[in-house]
């Protein structure tokens, strides 16, 4: 419990808590215009929830000693609000954080990214459609459930995964474009190492950045994994990936392979929009909005 009279608190919470009231108001006005177009009431009920999101408290005051003791928050857990996004990211890196510094006695955890063609906004619900559903069997791979001969995948010692979807977007001369992506933690069992890392002496594509002169170099698990993901997302049961195929193929989606600190789990636990807490993208846009909403609807 703490004493409110004798709180003080830093500009910056006040702004951020400005800030983010803003964006709420903002993604509520857009709940309103999308659904008086679809004429969906649930959509239209949005925007008042959005608006009354963390702003009732169930509180116990305790008069004599001048103290509130706040015991629930009401949320709305809209997958767009700002403020149960921010506090579920904290939740879930508060919860599953010990549990998998735990586990380092064990096994190895990397970070695992996986792209694919960055699509606009009428293709951005079929694209993650497929996303999830070639996922799974990457992990079919490593779990020796499917095979493909000539490559060993007991060798890497593969025990779990843990995937989130990130969506970023940006500007360009077609319009907007989306950038869906994977952010997965791979844990793999200890004496397994040397499978994984290695040497990064690969470059490709994807080693080049608008953003810094600095060339990215790339390991042969991580070269295996690009081509991997590519081949089983745009396979079929016509185009199987091969060992021919992933020794022929020039080069798969950009993504990275990387160990994880101790402690250091934000990028699977962090926030499924990152627009909705950086840019404005889709705010100015219900076309761009109404993409987003139909791609995450019900997704968990």
């Amino acid at each position: 419990m703490k004493n409110i009279e004798n709180l003080t608190i830093d500009k910056s919470v006040i702004k951020k808590g400005a800030r983010k009231a803003q964006r709420n108001e903002e993604i509520a006005c857009l709940y309103l215009e999308l659904g008086e177009k679809r004429r969906n009431i649930n959509l239209i009920k949005k925007y008042d929830t959005l608006l009354a999101c963390f702003k009732t408290f169930d509180i116990d005051y305790y008069q004599k000693q001048k103290v509130k003791d706040i015991k629930k928050v009401y949320k709305c857990h809209d997958i767009f609000c700002v403020n149960c996004q921010s506090q579920l990211s904290k939740e879930r890196f508060l919860k599953y954080g010990p549990f998998l510094d735990s586990l380092r006695d064990y096994y190895d955890i990397y970070h695992v990214t996986f792209t694919v063609v960055d699509p606009l906004g009428p293709k951005l619900k079929d694209t993650v459609d497929l996303m999830y559903k070639k996922f799974p069997y990457l992990i079919e791979y490593f779990s020796c459930k499917r095979k493909i001969r000539g490559v060993d995948f007991e060798k890497f010692g593969f025990v779990g995964a843990i995937r989130t979807l990130e969506i970023t977007s940006k500007m360009t001369e077609k319009g907007i474009e989306y950038h869906p992506h994977f952010h997965d933690y791979f844990l793999f069992k200890k004496g397994t190492k040397k499978f994984i890392t290695g040497n990064k002496v690969h470059i490709n594509d994807f080693s080049f950045s608008k953003r810094s002169s600095a060339i990215r170099k790339f390991s042969d698990f991580e070269i295996f994994m690009q081509k991997l993901w590519y081949l089983t997302y745009n396979g079929d049961e016509k185009n199987k990936v091969t060992l021919k195929a992933l020794e022929e193929l020039k080069q798969g989606y950009s993504g990275v392979v990387e160990p994880v600190k101790p402690g250091q789990y934000h990028e699977v636990f962090k926030y499924v929009l990152k627009g909705t807490f950086k840019d404005n993208v889709f705010a100015e846009d219900i076309d761009s909005f109404r993409y987003l909403y139909d791609t995450l609807h019900k997704r968990k």
